[in-house]
């Protein structure tokens, strides 16, 4: 049987090198892609430029990376990346940029046909996620129907509703037609109901106003979780969410759940702009004595970005 030290050797030995790809601007379609997919806002407007802007060889490079799977003995590898965290800087997995490549391809629409084999391959891979990321992504790019995946997503005894509810979640703001019966749900006394229909809406609330007095409303839910999903929603919402932000501050310091507090530091981070912070400042220092890790690291990074902002 191979050492982990030999089929390191072995995979550096047999590493291909890429092709080079076209750029945009001194930037790759890799790096794009990347950027694209790195804002907080839903998509970077100039990266969804860039990608355009270089048209069927960006299309055709991003299909080559949906299509570039990692070998059997890098996965065999990377097995052992959590025990032997060096591995995985030499033998870098495919896996999130095959991910990202979809989402581009998807957010380019039907400009990418020529892509629609690569993404038919990847939807039926064995990865539950990086089947359901090309799905959708053939979703737009086909531009189909996506009313009927809403209405799918909403039958609860059918066999297809984990399928549908997959699909908007990765279509984001592209099913914002359904926020209406996703809104209409959040009425249920089902209490499930109410967290698929709140984590749809976290995710397809881009641009909504309609949104923010709902989720603003849940911040005072007895449930931790509905209150976590409010708040990530709220920060998805954007500048549009402002107004909120002295009931989000409330719970950096108040919520009993760890997530909820360091949601609203993210909230405060993503949508209160340095030259309005100084109201929340001293709320975020108190948050750096945190009993939670997570949430010092957070107030301090926030701490030091609004600060250096300003």
């Amino acid at each position: 049987m191979m050492t982990i030290a030999l089929l390191l050797v072995t995979a550096v030995v047999f590493k291909i090198t890429r092709s080079p790809q076209a750029d945009h601007n001194k930037k790759s379609v890799t790096d794009w892609m990347i950027e694209l997919l790195s804002t907080d806002s839903w998509r970077d407007a100039e990266a969804m430029q860039a990608l355009r802007a270089m048209g069927e060889p960006a299309i055709r490079q991003l299909a080559e990376i949906v299509e570039r799977e990692d070998s059997a003995l890098s996965k065999k590898l990377l097995k052992h990346a959590d025990r032997i965290p060096a591995i995985a800087e030499v033998v870098p997995s495919k896996y999130w940029y095959r991910y990202m490549a979809a989402m581009a391809l998807g957010e380019l629409g039907t400009n990418a046909s020529s892509a629609v084999p690569a993404l038919r391959k990847m939807s039926n891979d064995s990865d539950r996620n990086l089947a359901r990321v090309a799905a959708a992504a053939l979703v737009l790019v086909q531009n189909e129907p996506i009313e009927k995946i809403i209405s799918a997503s909403l039958e609860y005894d059918s066999t297809n509703v984990s399928k549908a509810y997959g699909l908007i979640l990765s279509l984001g703001p592209h099913a914002k037609e359904g926020i209406p019966a996703y809104l209409k749900e959040l009425e249920s006394t089902n209490s499930q109901i109410r967290l698929r229909a709140l984590t749809i809406l976290e995710h397809i609330c881009t641009e909504s106003p309609e949104c923010v007095p709902v989720f603003t409303k849940l911040l005072t839910d007895p449930n931790g979780l509905i209150r976590t999903l409010a708040i990530h929603g709220l920060s998805n919402c954007g500048e549009m969410a402002k107004s909120s932000a002295p009931a989000v501050a409330e719970l950096v310091l108040k919520d009993l759940t760890a997530s909820c507090r360091s949601g609203a530091l993210i909230f405060l981070k993503r949508v209160v702009p340095a030259s309005e912070f100084e109201p929340f400042a001293s709320l975020v220092r108190r948050a750096t004595n945190d009993v939670e890790q997570v949430v010092r690291d957070l107030a301090w990074q926030i701490l030091n970005e609004k600060q250096s902002n300003r």
